[in-house]
């Protein structure tokens, strides 16, 4: 009859794997605080964005208004309009008059086309709310101008809380997205500078006081096998307990075994 051969299986050192352990949690917190920091970013981003462009708009606003009280024509107030595009070159503003304004004082532009195919501002016009598009490159900013007390002198179509206009503004987020990503960069990086040093640290307390212990225990196994002295012993001066209690109770089972 043939021998019988039987495969060992495929086994792994305790160093090895505690190694592992401490690459596998180094990785795992690395993914999701970077997953947390960029849902961190991206918020930032639209929160900073939309109380810069809430401020411009009503910066705007209160400057068309004082121009309005003055009783400035159509023209001097799209030219007002035009002098605020060129002070801020990076934004981009569009004020467009609603159907009750362009009927009393005409269109400036296209207002009236421009509304029929933006659904958007159809809904900034309809809501009276505020409304926030993020993009990719830049955040729309719609604001709606509602009527007050004072404007009804003028605005004689309209009623108090009709809304006469929205400022349409496309705020640039390149400028933000530079300073958070150097703020967040920074906090990652010493963050993953410490999770690093903790690792390592670990991985080295592992080592020292479970994997060495095992180790040294396995040896002495292997030198008993090979010369038959049960008279040898385990040092137990590990701080793991069970790592203790196992050493001390290898060498009562040698110690038994020796007295039979």
């Amino acid at each position: 009859m043939g021998s019988v051969s039987f495969l060992k299986p495929a086994r792994i050192s305790i160093t090895r794997v505690v190694f592992l352990l401490s690459l596998v949690g180094t990785g795992l917190a690395f993914g999701v605080v970077l997953l947390i920091s960029n849902q961190v970013r991206e918020k930032s981003v639209h929160d900073l964005a939309r109380d810069e462009a809430h401020q411009t708009s009503t910066l705007i606003f209160e400057t068309l208004y004082s121009a309005m009280r003055k009783g400035w024509s159509k023209d001097e107030i799209s030219e007002v309009i035009t002098r605020l595009q060129n002070t801020l070159p990076d934004l981009t503003v569009r004020v467009v008059r609603g159907p009750v304004v362009s009927a009393q004082f005409g269109e400036m532009g296209d207002d009236n086309a421009i509304i029929a195919a933006d659904p958007v501002l159809q809904r900034a016009f309809a809501s009276g709310e505020e409304i926030l598009v993020p993009g990719q490159t830049g955040i729309r900013y719609l604001y709606p101008v509602k009527a007050r007390d004072e404007c009804l002198a003028c605005h004689t179509g309209a009623k108090q809380g009709d809304i006469n206009g929205v400022i349409d503004i496309i705020y640039p987020i390149h400028a933000l997205k530079v300073s958070l990503d150097y703020v967040l960069n920074t906090v990652l990086a010493y963050f993953f500078g410490i999770l690093a040093l903790l690792s390592v640290a670990l991985y080295w307390k592992l080592k020292m006081f479970v994997a060495r212990p095992i180790t040294k225990m396995v040896a002495l196994m292997q030198e008993i096998i090979l010369h038959t002295d049960l008279s040898r012993r385990v040092e137990c001066n590990g701080i793991i307990a069970e790592v203790a209690d196992l050493s001390e109770y290898f060498n009562k089972l040698l110690h038994t075994v020796e007295d039979y």
